[in-house]
């Protein structure tokens, strides 16, 4: 069930020029799997959330990757650790993965899905990921 909560930033990461990382304090939003996002409230002058995917998570933490867009992503990207965001989530329906091979993914909110990742390697050559602006190994 989503929780709406502030959220403190335990970690945040600027990945390259343009995708940020961040990890947030988030008891008790732990997705039931993949394919959930959360919505981020980006400033207090901004009426719309920005729904961003969940990369990864553990114990009372989730990762969210994002690229910078527009001023709401960008009000983001500048968030440091100790910062606090608005968080909804999770949302969506999250499903269960036994052993991935491939992906696809895109939009701007969107991570390489790095929950599927351990599974898709024991034994074998690493799994691919595809979006619309490249392929990259995991």
């Amino acid at each position: 069930m989503p929780i709406q909560k502030l959220c403190t930033v335990a970690e945040a990461v600027r990945l390259n020029e343009f995708a940020c990382s961040l990890t947030l304090e988030a008891e008790g939003m732990e997705p039931q799997g993949p394919d959930q996002f959360v919505h981020v409230k980006c400033g207090h002058s901004r009426l719309l959330r920005r729904p961003i995917s969940i990369c990864d998570w553990g114990k009372n933490r989730l990762r969210i990757v994002f690229e910078v867009r527009g001023e709401g992503t960008e009000w983001l990207a500048r968030r440091k650790a100790g910062d606090t965001l608005d968080v909804l989530g999770p949302l969506g329906c999250g499903f269960q993965v036994e052993r991935p091979a491939a992906s696809w993914w895109g939009a701007a909110s969107a991570s390489p899905p790095c929950w599927a990742a351990p599974s898709g390697r024991r034994g074998r050559a690493p799994p691919y990921w595809a979006s619309g602006r490249q392929t990259v190994p995991c």
